[in-house]
């Protein structure tokens, strides 16, 4: 007899031109597309909003409005709730997951059902909370809702919908447009404070002397939002003199577009800018990297975990602690928005790279997984790919590479078999693990084994793949500076130096035990970097298990021993 499929219940918004109702809807897709049997109620709307058709595609549309909203006799697996204001209520013994975005400061209490506290409304409640980035997790721990109950589930594309035009496309969208000689910068979104359009306007009054054929688009909602209103107000705080040079090469579109008009945007333009103050996510930085757009955006914010900088240029910010928000540097700005023009070589690659990068890793099909992991529902076998990885048991994956003996809570992975591994493979291939499945990995004296060309930083890209949003790495090698001061050190013999040298090469004595790379701090955060890690930083040990990263040679410490965040 086959196992029933999970039953979710989407709880949220349909039909209107609005960010949290693309996030429930395309989330109720994905998991039916899984196999899941998904269920919706629809919540009521904002003020006066009113549903629009059109929006999506017909097939997706007409997908959504089949979706039945009576449940069945068997009982309900979980529930997904998508809305504001937040209601932190649980659905009585049925699993329940809230999403929740922190953008400036802490929740306001006219975002939460009653108008409570975010912290007195979970107070009483058993349900569980996500928030798509590490930023928006952190505004809602400082709003009172406890860290261990909320995980990280970005939110994602459908690549088969959102993709890069092909060139004659592209050629004939920018004619229709009357677009065909500019360098379009677009941007899209609610236009309010937090989306630093004000500073948008000034960086690109900055660039246009040197580049008259710039064109900036603000693409507003005026359905749901003022969004006319505010662009026409950050363009009258302009200096007089920049005002009409701006308004000249400015289009701004308020209109409530179709899915298929927001992508012919998307292709259109040659750059997508965003220099935010605070946001949740920022959905259109996503969606424009999965059409191949290179992106400016602030460092520091929600999109440093779903941007690299094959892709994205980052604005220069600080943190206002008071407000926490960013306050990204004009200079800066306008830097990163004449790079994007001047630099043709970069553009060209970023473009490739940004779409690879997004379909790879944030998809809706990864976020449905991400969901039920945290309602700790196990996936239908349709999401499951053959041979795959995904983690399905109420404690989350720990993964120790390299292990050589069993440690609490964590799993073994290691190139040779024996009593103690769980799972057989190279560090560099992590294919049999599935994207955002992994809490925590760990690797003492592995990465030394690797060629510091292809398989060391292919190694850190499958970490960082297979690592949930937040999920830590923590790493240990030798340490190539202090073996070169020991080894130079005046007092030690031959017999200690030689030593230090077989740290240094490796004991040699199997296939695998040769070294390949020697890392120090600066080399390693590099590549870190580059993989797309975050809050790297260097500590003196990890207290997990007494191995080689507390290695000691003449009362030295000769490990270097590094943790990062995805």
């Amino acid at each position: 007899m086959g196992v029933s499929p999970p039953r979710i219940r989407c709880e949220g918004w349909r039909f209107v031109p609005q960010s949290f109702a693309i996030v429930h809807q395309f989330q109720a897709l994905a998991l039916q597309e899984a196999g899941v049997d998904v269920f919706v109620r629809d919540l009521p709307y904002f003020g006066d909003w009113s549903p629009v058709s059109g929006l999506l595609p017909p097939a997706l549309e007409d997908r959504l409005k089949r979706m039945p909203s009576e449940e069945p006799d068997e009982p309900v697996s979980g529930v997904i709730r998508v809305a504001v204001p937040y209601d932190f209520s649980a659905s009585g013994d049925i699993p329940t997951l809230v999403m929740a975005t922190a953008e400036a400061g802490e929740i306001p209490t006219e975002n939460v059902l009653g108008g409570q506290t975010a912290g007195a409304a979970v107070a009483d409640s058993e349900a569980r909370f996500y928030a798509p980035s590490r930023w928006s997790r952190d505004g809602l721990v400082l709003s009172g809702i406890p860290e261990d109950r909320i995980d990280i589930v970005g939110h994602g594309v459908d690549p088969s919908i959102l993709g890069p035009p092909s060139g004659p496309q592209r050629t004939d969208l920018r004619r229709r447009f009357g677009w065909d000689d500019d360098f379009v910068y677009l941007n899209i979104g609610a236009m309010t404070e937090n989306k630093g359009i004000d500073l948008l306007l000034r960086g690109f009054a900055a660039i246009l002397p040197a580049y008259p054929r710039a064109r900036l688009v603000l693409k507003g909602a005026d359905a749901i939002f003022r969004s006319r209103d505010l662009v026409s107000g950050y363009l009258a705080d302009l200096p007089v003199g920049l005002q009409h040079a701006v308004a000249e090469r400015l289009t701004y579109i308020g209109d409530s577009y179709s899915l298929d008009d927001m992508i012919a945007l998307y292709h259109v333009s040659d750059a997508y800018v965003s220099p935010y103050r605070a946001e949740g996510f920022n959905l259109p930085v996503l969606e424009a990297a999965a059409c191949g757009l290179p992106v400016i955006c602030t460092a520091g914010g929600a999109t440093d975990d779903f941007t690299t900088k094959d892709f994205a240029l980052y604005v220069d910010a600080c943190l206002d602690e008071g407000r926490r928000m960013l306050r990204p540097s004009p200079d800066s700005l306008a830097d990163r928005m004449r790079c994007c023009i001047e630099d043709s070589d970069w553009h060209a690659q970023a473009t490739g790279a940004a779409t690879g990068y997004v379909a790879e890793h944030h998809t809706w099909r990864q976020a449905a997984q991400g969901l039920l992991r945290a309602l700790k529902i196990d996936p239908p076998m349709d999401m499951c790919e053959a041979g795959v990885v995904t983690e399905t048991e109420d404690e989350p994956l720990r993964l120790h590479i390299g292990g050589e003996a069993p440690l609490d809570g964590w799993k073994v992975l290691n190139i040779e078999p024996g009593d103690h591994v769980d799972y057989v493979g190279d560090c560099s291939d992590l294919s049999q693990f599935a994207d955002q499945s992994i809490a925590e990995i760990y690797a003492s004296h592995v990465l030394e084994h690797l060629g510091y060309l292809d398989d060391l930083p292919n190694a850190l890209k499958e970490f960082h793949r297979v690592l949930q949003v937040g999920g830590r790495l923590r790493l240990s090698v030798p340490d190539l500076e202090t073996l070169c001061r020991l080894f130079l050190h005046p007092k030690l013999d031959m017999s200690s130096r030689f030593h230090v040298m077989r740290i240094m090469f490796g004991g040699q004595t199997d296939p695998h035990d040769f070294h390949k790379a020697g890392m120090t701090e600066e080399f390693m955060t590099d590549y870190l970097e580059v993989a797309g890690f975050q809050s790297i930083e260097r500590v003196e040990a990890f207290d997990l298990i007494a191995d080689t990263s507390t290695l000691k040679l003449a009362g030295v410490a000769v490990s270097l021993n590094m943790q990062a965040t995805k």
